[in-house]
């Protein structure tokens, strides 16, 4: 389990939501499997909160993944990403950047 990308958190002021996108690291690289991507608010004596399982068929990973639309003002987000197959096994962490409602 080795997926090559990142995720970017984006403030989009106007509707007052955080957009997640999934930035491959290669052009034209292809993924596959199950993943699951989750949230860390600082107010939530940082326990990771699931938020959406999905799965990539060959898909290259680079696309708008999830758009929060239950942040709160002021708090810290960062969410991660991570892969696991059918024995819920899960890979290590793919951070994003933390971010601040506002």
């Amino acid at each position: 389990m080795n997926l090559e990308a990142s995720i970017k958190a984006e403030l989009n002021y106007e509707a007052g939501t955080v957009q997640i996108q999934l930035i491959g690291a290669h052009q034209n690289q292809v993924a596959s499997g199950q993943f699951l991507l989750s949230r860390r608010a600082d107010s939530d004596s940082l326990e990771w909160e699931e938020v959406l399982y999905f799965s990539l068929q060959s898909e290259v990973p680079d696309r708008l993944l999830f758009t929060d639309y239950t942040v709160a003002q002021g708090v810290k987000y960062t969410y991660s990403l991570q892969q696991y197959n059918e024995n819920r096994v899960f890979s290590d962490r793919i951070y994003s950047n933390s971010i601040i409602a506002d």
